[in-house]
């Protein structure tokens, strides 16, 4: 036999026993049971389970609605409950500005908005949105808002961190657990609307230091050597005519010396070379020979970019200083042009029919006369209209 790689043990040899030689007997069979006997066991069972009563029985598994198809809901940021009463939601912020006189402040419309956030379909949270956010966030009219429920519990829920009144605006910066957020709100008919729609932060007006050259001027510096004591006022000599603006100097002191400084040259601005900002400064009268860039027909006309294209500025911006009394209401009103908050520089508009819209988002500071010439400019071609000169002088008193 061949190995295989191991030994395998041999069986013990056993005792050597005699085999009987009686052959086993069978086992008997058991008789069968009378089939009376196993009826006997259905009573049995029946009386058992009577006595045991309602032990026995098996309860049914109870019945397995399907439900109804229902909209994705956005509860990643699920808010904590909110007391009503609580309306000082600003003990914590940083205030700046007054609020003006509303039927409801603004922190008792927060606590409103939260409230009503958490209702389905956002509530009647619509009610209170400024026309702008309605037209960006409704399908239609009357229709739900198109926004995550989460997107508006992280600008109503976090702590209150800092809030700016400035006119008829207001911003509120929550303490987000990423990043602050802003909400920006208009005053509308005497309530305030939030602005759900824009997105921007509550930045400073330039991230850099204010140059020692470039510094912000006063009222009355802006106004030396100009003859007269009353209301200063613009003179734009264009190649289509000449219209002038008075300027709201008792009302916006601040805005006025900054665009007459900007117009005779005494506030200096950023030096352009081949179309690109320098680091150096330069003294020069912005606004001359400067080209309409901007005109709509019967709307308005727009000017001083220092690049012609409508979305410069001077080298430096400053903040938005907005007044309740000057509103975009009327033809003529000439206004600040911003590129978003506390972005104000050199560029300016005059409207000739009333833009709501504008209203704390482009800083007026004077209303203009002689619209004809400026009407006639918003419906010639654009760039085909030059500024030759600008001047300031004051009226009589």
């Amino acid at each position: 036999m061949a190995n295989l790689g191991y030994n395998r043990p041999m069986p013990q040899t056993l005792p050597n026993r005699p085999l009987s030689t009686a052959s086993p007997q069978p086992k008997a069979n058991k008789a069968p049971r009378p089939a009376a006997r196993r009826w006997l066991r259905v009573p049995i069972i029946l009386l058992a389970m009577l006595a045991l009563g309602p032990q026995c029985r098996r309860t049914p598994p109870p019945a397995v609605s399907i439900p109804s198809a229902q909209p994705v809901q956005d509860t990643a940021a699920a808010p904590l409950p909110l007391d009503a009463t609580v309306v000082d939601l600003f003990a914590h912020a940083t205030v700046t500005g007054t609020e003006p006189p509303v039927a409801q402040s603004l922190a008792s419309l927060l606590v409103t908005l939260r409230l009503q956030a958490r209702e389905p379909n956002l509530g009647k949270l619509a009610e209170h949105l400024t026309a702008e956010s309605l037209r960006t966030l409704q399908m239609d009219s009357g229709g739900p808002l198109l926004v995550p429920p989460s997107t508006v519990w992280d600008r109503l829920e976090p702590e209150i961190a800092q809030v700016e009144f400035n006119g008829g605006r207001a911003a509120i910066v929550n303490r987000h657990r990423s990043l602050p957020l802003t909400s920006w709100f208009f005053l509308r008919t005497g309530r305030w609307r939030w602005e759900l729609a824009d997105n921007r932060e509550l930045q400073p007006p330039w991230p850099n230091a204010p140059d020692v050259q470039n510094r912000p001027l006063s009222l009355a510096e802006a106004l030396t050597d100009i003859a007269g004591n009353g209301a200063p006022e613009l003179v734009f000599t264009t190649s289509a005519g000449t219209f002038s603006c008075q300027l709201h100097a008792d009302l916006v002191p601040e805005l006025v010396a900054h665009v007459v400084g900007l117009a005779t040259g005494k506030r200096a601005s950023r030096k352009i070379v081949e179309r690109k900002f320098t680091n150096q400064w330069h003294y020069v009268r912005l606004y001359d020979n400067q080209l309409i860039y901007k005109p709509l027909a019967g709307q308005r006309i727009e000017s001083g970019d220092p690049f012609g294209h409508g979305t410069g500025h001077a080298g430096f911006r400053i903040r938005d200083v907005f007044d309740l009394r000057l509103r975009h209401n009327r033809p003529g009103v000439i206004s600040l042009v911003s590129l978003g908050p506390h972005s104000t520089s050199s560029m300016w508009q005059v409207i000739l029919q009333p833009m709501p819209h504008l209203d704390d988002r482009a800083a007026v500071f004077g209303h203009c006369s002689n619209l004809e010439v400026v009407d006639k400019i918003s419906r010639m071609a654009q760039n085909s209209v030059r500024i030759d000169k600008v001047t300031v002088r004051r009226l009589p008193l």
